[in-house]
């Protein structure tokens, strides 16, 4: 009967459109179409459902693959949105509850989006089953929006589920939830229902749920923000609830609870302007505004169990409730400037669930259990009471004028007037406002001066935007005497690039008068013998092979402003598809030599073409990936060609500092209808069909996915970012920020680091001071091995970021003078204070901006640095407190260095000295990658190496460990065995000289003879010195963190077992192989000891995972010397105290006293600090 219903309302009463959607109809096969679309179509597939149309299913749909989508065609947000229908059967109060299920093993990043859900409860009671929606489990990045969920069978309109403890990056928001349930006993729904950590949940309106309007169930790092939650007809038990102590044992540390309103019951009756209450007719209250704690809800249910660590700020409440904030069983909570607004009144009395021997606590806005709530920051509005359990027993009175007068939110106006916020007044059970007229009133007032200010915002915004554009423009603009000709022929007059740099300069402090956050700390030129010493870098830096040739440093803009790089003008040997847009691209090194006056500098000129020439051998590649794809998915081959595809490039090739051997950076741009599937499944097979192209390996696990690859010698780095446009056009320019409407964090990323570049070079006042100050400060962190975003330390646009910022405090000085503060103010830099080139921008779109107040994630950055593009990153963030602690030791040499420089004592060679990572720690671990395959080997060595930060973090938890040092790359070896013992050998990292002397010739006929591919990583151990008057060994237990590390590389989706091999073994300095150092850089070796039987170095770290503790000394494992589980060491007492975790690595550097700027320059004005 009830299908019947359904189907007759759907086919006469609401307009259907079918075209590009699937359609309800045959009812009887829905269920299986709709999933069978989603099983058979892959990832990246949208799902659209047919406008104003009802699909009545009888079983849940499935999401089925990562990136999927379901949604409703044209996105509608109002009731043309499609239903799914709860229709399936249900007995004996089980049966068909959930209408859409996101929760497979690999459906990390699906979207639900512009949907409605009807759980056609209709008043009967809940059935056992999950709610409307379920999302979450073992996966991230998951959305839902602009969904309207409502009458639930089950217990939830939405629940986003924790998995293994291990969802991720939720993100609900801007949906229509409720009603939700019955407010008779147990038959209670909740509106959201959030277990995943890190998510988010903002901008929802939640109307008549009867258990939770948001239920947080611990789900540590997530943000509730701006949602409002009201009730009309029914009594709501808790608006929101920090009360679960299951799954996340009561862990709600980085939860923030903000901005949102909960809007109680207001009276029914009429308002005849002489009272400030009246009655309710169905007696509608909220029980708890917000509850915080399990004993606040469940009593003495879970004993001693406590909610952890949420932050509670700035919401507001009106309406009627029996508590407005409720406290119990908790710790280490902030809950502060929440506040009343409109008419509220405090009401109920103790229910027949109230337990007969505790008294229950009157009702009151804030109310806190000091019996067992500890550790926690308060307003101090709060009322203290002896016993906070179980506060949801109240009931609200049958009847009486107790309801305030106001609005609900669901009527145009707002819930609550825009009157201030109003204290809570003393112990009294209700609060009331000045007054209905004067509240209108002051509300009209301040509309108007809200509209006022907000006008004038956006017309500043809209006028410094246009105003940066311009700048952006005027930067970009090639200088006087440089001639454009595409196709044919080239010719260049070399200007010199400080005329580019003054034009810049002059463009870009006309507004404030400087660049940067705060005034330059100096604006005076650099004196005479500032000077001589950048001269002298200048030759150190072409003795060092910086530059392609000796001569390029001058040359060093050529390639920016060279148009015809990167188009479709170039001609591309083999292409079919682009023929008749291709041009044709010729050049003479004799009309270059007559231009450039050198042949040196037509030299320079030919190694940049090369570069070029590789980069329009790649946008033809990135064309054609487009044109296959756009066939692929049913495209017309005119909409196929037309749908383009271009390349940017980014790093040091973008910024003009790259050297010899350097990589180019590059992003493939596309349109919405490739996937980033394709591009690591197509486009990186086409990569490696292209002549020349060699080490083509895709690592889509990354932060920001990458495939890596050689072409012409040349080594690439490809990112990908997915526009949301049907067509990439040849012009595109990135800079405008709408372009990023509706892409995922990724793409969001990956397009930042062109757009990034662009703006650093706005954002400097001297590009060619800029460049030749970069380029120092990449050779020396190159040079001292801490140039490695990967591994934990910064990287290239880090750098820039960096020295772009001193650039800024001293806008005429020269590269020597810039280098020199920049040693000084880095390391005198108070972290975690960030390091910024412009304001922060929050922008128009909803994607996330670096802001610690806002997301704990952020807080917990040590060594911030901003980039100025928006929205605004951090390109720090893998940063751990090993790698703080070696750049700042780093900062403090460097500093000591340039000093002697300056003065005449040192030249600049001593500053570019390799590292002595090899010789610095007596004790190393030895993380080693293997397989058979050469090909295989890159994807799993860079899968490897992409863990290794994560090992680190683990170590440094250790007791006794002062510093786990990475390494910033890893040692590839070939080795040709001929036994399965030698594999062994091998793959443990032990390569004997026979082996090592082996070649591929001496195999070949061999049975049973192969190849081992193997990458070594290395991470240097600090031990805390042995206590004076300490006797044997010591046993440190790192088996916990390499077993766990082991565990982690191996969740690889690609990993197997039988050919990928991974070995973590403890090694000492003197066992070091001869490969890590250079010729003539090793001391002899020792002479070692002879080990005990069975007790060698090559054990694996796959043992116990035991959970190390920091402090239990006694449980250390008693194995032999050197594995893993119980390494022995030995250690002589340091002179002096170890000043902390921070003290310094090399105890030399304890000599070297604190860097310190010039008489007159103040490092504080770089923070505003001063």
């Amino acid at each position: 009967m009830h299908r019947n219903f359904f189907h007759k309302m759907s086919a006469t009463n609401l307009p259907r459109a079918t075209s590009n959607c699937e359609p309800a109809d045959p009812d009887n096969t829905l269920d299986d179409r709709l999933n069978t679309l989603l099983n058979s179509s892959g990832a990246g597939y949208v799902l659209s459902l047919c406008p104003s149309t009802q699909y009545l299913i009888q079983t849940p749909i499935l999401f089925a693959a990562p990136n999927q989508e379901i949604s409703t065609l044209g996105y509608p947000t109002d009731d043309t949105r499609a239903v799914l229908v709860v229709n399936g059967p249900v007995s004996n109060g089980t049966g068909h509850t959930t209408a859409i299920n996101g929760q497979c093993a690999n459906c990390t990043g699906v979207r639900l989006r512009n949907v409605q859900i009807n759980g056609t409860r209709g008043g009967a009671p809940p059935i056992n089953g999950g709610a409307n929606i379920e999302m979450g489990g073992a996966n991230s990045n998951q959305l839902v929006e602009y969904v309207h969920s409502f009458d639930p069978r089950g217990w939830s309109c939405l629940h986003i589920a924790e998995g293994s403890l291990n969802c991720n990056n939720a993100t609900v928001q801007n949906n229509d939830i409720g009603p939700a349930g019955s407010d008779l006993f147990q038959q209670w729904a909740d509106g959201i229902s959030m277990a995943c950590q890190n998510s988010l949940v903002r901008n929802n309106m939640i109307n008549n749920p009867t258990d939770g309007g948001i239920v947080l169930f611990g789900a540590p790092g997530t943000r509730v923000e701006n949602n409002t939650i009201w009730v009309e007809t029914n009594t709501l038990l808790g608006g929101i609830n920090m009360v679960d102590v299951s799954p996340w044992s009561g862990d709600y540390k980085g939860v923030v609870v903000t901005n949102n309103t909960i809007a109680g019951g207001f009276a029914s009756s009429p308002d005849d302007g002489s009272a400030t209450k009246g009655t309710n007719n169905e007696d509608v209250v909220i029980k708890i505004g917000i509850a915080i704690g399990p004993r606040t809800w469940f009593g003495p249910e879970y004993a001693n169990n406590v909610s952890t660590g949420g932050t509670v700020l700035n919401n507001q409440l009106s309406g009627a409730f029996s508590y407005g904030i409720a406290m119990s069983s908790a710790t280490n909570f902030t809950v502060e400037n929440n506040f009343l607004v409109g008419n509220t009144s405090f009401i109920g009395a103790r229910g027949p669930n109230c337990s007969t021997g505790d008294p229950t606590p009157s009702p009151a806005a804030f109310v806190l259990d000091i019996n067992n709530t500890a550790q926690c920051t308060t307003q101090s509005d709060f009322q203290d009471n002896t016993n906070g359990d179980g506060l949801t027993c109240v009931l609200p009175p049958p009847g009486g004028d107790y309801w305030p007068f106001g609005g609900n939110p669901n009527s145009s106006s707002p819930p609550v007037g825009p009157a201030e916020p109003s204290p809570s007044s003393s112990p009294s059970s209700s609060h009331t406002s000045a007054g209905t007229i004067v509240g209108i009133v002051v509300g009209v007032i301040a509309g108007l001066l809200f509209v006022a200010l907000l006008a004038w915002y956006i017309r500043k915004w809209a006028l410094k935007r246009s105003a940066d554009r311009s700048h952006f423009n005027a930067a970009r603009s090639v200088p006087k005497g440089f001639v454009r000709i595409v196709s044919t022929q080239v010719y260049r007059k070399p200007e010199s690039l400080v005329q580019v740099s003054s034009s810049v300069h002059a463009v870009m402090t006309t507004e404030k008068g400087y660049l940067g956050v705060t005034p330059p700390i100096s604006t005076a030129d650099s004196t005479e013998r500032e000077k001589e010493v950048t001269s002298t870098l200048m030759e150190e830096l072409r003795r060092q092979n910086t530059f392609e040739s000796v001569d390029e440093s001058r040359l060093s803009g050529l390639a920016e402003n060279l148009d015809c790089a990167i188009t479709k003008d170039y001609w591309i040997e083999h292409d079919t598809h682009f023929m008749a847009s291709r041009g044709s691209f010729f050049w003479s090194s004799s009309l270059f030599s007559a231009s450039f006056g050198e042949a040196g500098d037509a030299e320079v000129a030919f190694s940049i073409f090369r570069r070029e020439s590789v980069l329009g051998r790649v946008a033809a590649v990135v064309k054609k990936f487009v044109y296959e794809v756009s066939l692929s998915r049913g495209l017309s081959e005119v909409a196929a060609n037309a749908a383009g595809g271009k390349i940017f490039t980014f790093g040091s090739y973008r910024l003009g500092v790259h050297s010899p051997g350097s990589d180019i950076d590059t992003l493939c741009v596309v349109p919405k209808h490739v996937s980033r599937e394709d591009f690591f499944e197509t486009f990186e097979k086409m990569l490696a069909a292209v002549e020349g192209a060699t080490e083509v390996s895709g690592v889509p696990e990354a932060y920001v996915p990458i495939v890596k690859a050689k072409i012409s010698g040349i080594p690439l780095d490809f990112l990908m970012a997915r526009l949301a446009l049907s067509s990439i056009p040849d012009d595109l320019s990135l800079q405008d920020d709408n372009l990023l409407r509706n892409l995922d964090e990724r793409c969001v990323r990956s397009l930042g680091g062109s757009r990034v570049n662009d703006e650093i070079l706005r954002l400097v006042p001297n590009v060619e001071v800029y460049r030749d100050s970069l380029r120092c400060i990449k050779l020396w962190a190159q040079r001292r091995a801490i140039y490695s975003n990967v591994n934990g330390f910064f990287g290239g646009v880090a750098w820039a970021i960096l020295v772009a910022r001193i650039c800024q405090l001293y806008p005429n000085a020269t590269a020597g003078a810039i280098v020199s503060r920049f040693f000084i103010i880095m390391y005198q830099w108070s972290w975690p204070q960030p390091v910024l080139l412009k304001q922060i921008e929050e922008g128009p779109l909803q994607v996330r901006v670096w802001n610690p107040k806002l997301y704990p994630a952020d807080r917990s950055h040590r060594m911030p640095i901003i980039t100025p593009a928006y929205p605004a990153m951090c390109s720090t963030h893998n940063v751990t407190a090993s790698t703080q602690m070696i750049v700042t030791e780093e900062f403090k040499k460097g500093a000591d260095i340039v000093d002697k420089v300056i003065v005449g004592t040192a030249s600049w060679s001593e500053l570019f000295q390799k590292h002595d990572f090899f010789h610095k720690y007596r004790y190393y671990l030895q993380v080693i990658a293997s397989t058979a395959s050469a090909d295989t080997q890159i994807k799993w060595a860079g899968t490897v190496e992409s863990r290794i930060r994560q090992l680190v973090m683990k170590l440094e938890y250790v007791d006794s460990l002062i510093l786990a040092h990475p390494f910033i790359k890893g040692f590839d070896q070939i080795s040709h065995c001929i036994t399965e013992e030698e594999v062994r050998q091998v793959a443990q990292g032990q390569i004997s000289d026979v082996v090592a002397k082996r070649t591929k010739a001496d195999i070949e006929g061999v049975d049973g003879a192969s190849t081992v591919f193997s990458t070594t990583f290395y991470i240097g151990l600090l031990i805390e010195p042995k206590p004076l008057n300490a006797v044997g060994p010591r046993k440190l237990d790192i088996s916990y963190p390499t077993t766990e590390f082991s565990k982690l590389v191996k969740m690889w989706e690609k990993y197997d077992e039988d050919s990928m091999g991974l070995v973590v073994r403890n090694i000492k300095s003197s066992a070091l192989p001869d490969y890590v150092f250079d010729e003539g850089e090793r001391q002899p070796k020792q002479v070692l000891k002879r080990p005990k039987t069975g007790k060698g170095s090559g054990k694996s770290s796959n043992t116990s995972p035991d959970m190390p503790n920091k402090k239990r000394r006694s449980d250390m494992t008693q194995d032999g010397e050197n594995t893993i589980p119980g390494l022995s060491f030995s250690s002589v007492p340091l002179p002096g105290d170890i000043n902390g975790v921070y003290a310094p690595i090399n105890r030399a550097v304890n000599d070297i006293k604190t860097p310190q700027l010039p008489p007159g320059e103040n490092a504080a004005v770089a923070t505003g600090a001063q």
